[in-house]
């Protein structure tokens, strides 16, 4: 039997901060003369990892009612605001004077609930990455509340049902790239709905899964890059999606959760797993900064790809420093004044982005 309390999977924070660093690149498309075309795929990664990390640090916890539905959700709620309130309030900061002031405010509370103004007919999320941390933080609620009736077959029948909804809105789109609109909603519901479970389910099964090879740890680095930078025509995109979310991203998951990296790799797999999250959270806030207050678009856009890798060589210690100096400073004192300080919770995952 694997000794899963011990295994830190640090291939996989890794492949975390790879896949952000991804979803940064298609954001700032302009900048580059290329960008991977299934970028939208990380998303589906990102869920996946969520489900199989939850799984890892809290199915025993819930199983034996050690650990509350309340005081799960407080700990989520701890790991995902702190990072995520910075981004809206620098968002908010970034465009006064630039939005109707009344338009500002009605977004911005909206925003504190992860959710776009409700009162406009097109969605409006205030912070880009909010549509996906509102599907994030919703399945991880659900996960806590029905735990215990999580069997394998409640699992498959969730994942079935996310399957075929990622069917329908892939083919009404053209891609898996649904959830941020209105119309698209009950797709990026369908994509946590499938993905998530799955990682459940993997970690679940991981001893008939996973084989524990110590040297897989950079080629998954290298097949999850060229999964989301195959190329497809438009007609084959949502085939090669679906592809992807069911068997690909899975598989890559699997290959990666056995690895043993060597001790001289694990300090850039832990940086890429520690600025994962805040480079995901805060990209759209920085890219807006550079584009609408500073002016920079047409410069920076006639440097590319250059332009492109310097903004995300600025993001990359800008997210590091405060992962050291903001992010766990806040969430270990809110997580002592909440009374939540055990040895769990004090090692909360990074299943965000």
């Amino acid at each position: 039997m694997r000794d899963s309390s011990r295994h830190q999977y640090i291939a996989l924070d890794g492949l975390r901060g790879l896949a952000a660093i991804i979803v940064v690149s298609y954001h700032a498309r302009t900048w580059f003369t290329y960008y991977l075309p299934g970028s939208h795929l990380a998303v589906d990664f990102f869920f996946l990892l969520s489900g199989f990390v939850l799984a890892h640090a809290y199915d025993p916890k819930l199983s034996s009612g050690q650990l509350s539905f309340w005081r799960f959700a407080l700990l989520r709620l701890i790991r995902l605001y702190p990072l995520y309130l910075l981004a809206l309030v620098i968002t908010i900061g970034s465009r006064w004077g630039y939005m109707a002031t009344e338009d500002l405010r009605g977004r911005s509370f909206f925003a504190l609930f992860l959710v776009p103004n409700l009162s406009h007919e097109a969605p409006r999320w205030l912070v880009v990455a909010s549509w996906s941390l509102f599907f994030e933080l919703l399945v991880n609620l659900l996960f806590a509340a029905f735990h215990k009736r999580l069997t394998t077959r409640v699992l498959i029948g969730a994942s079935a049902v996310g399957f075929v909804l990622c069917v329908i809105y892939g083919q009404r789109y053209g891609s898996l790239n649904v959830g941020y609109t209105w119309k698209g909603i009950p797709g990026g519901l369908g994509r946590v709905l499938f993905s998530f479970p799955l990682g459940v389910l993997i970690y679940r099964h991981r001893d008939a899964l996973v084989r524990n090879w110590s040297w897989t740890a950079w080629p998954s680095f290298v097949l999850l890059t060229v999964v989301l930078a195959w190329p497809t025509n438009e007609a084959l995109r949502p085939y090669f999606d679906l592809l992807a979310i069911l068997l690909l991203l899975p598989a890559i998951l699997i290959f990666a959760a056995g690895s043993r990296p060597s001790p001289s790799s694990i300090p850039l797999l832990t940086a890429l797993g520690a600025l994962s999250y805040g480079i995901y959270v805060l990209h759209g806030v920085f890219l807006r900064i550079v584009n609408t207050n500073f002016g920079l678009r047409d410069p920076v856009t006639a440097m590319q790809p250059w332009s492109g890798l310097l903004i995300i060589a600025a993001m990359v210690p800008i997210c590091l420093f405060l992962d050291r100096h903001y992010d766990q400073p806040i969430r270990r004192w809110l997580l002592s004044v909440t009374g939540s300080r055990s040895s769990s919770a004090a090692r909360q995952p990074q299943t965000a982005p």
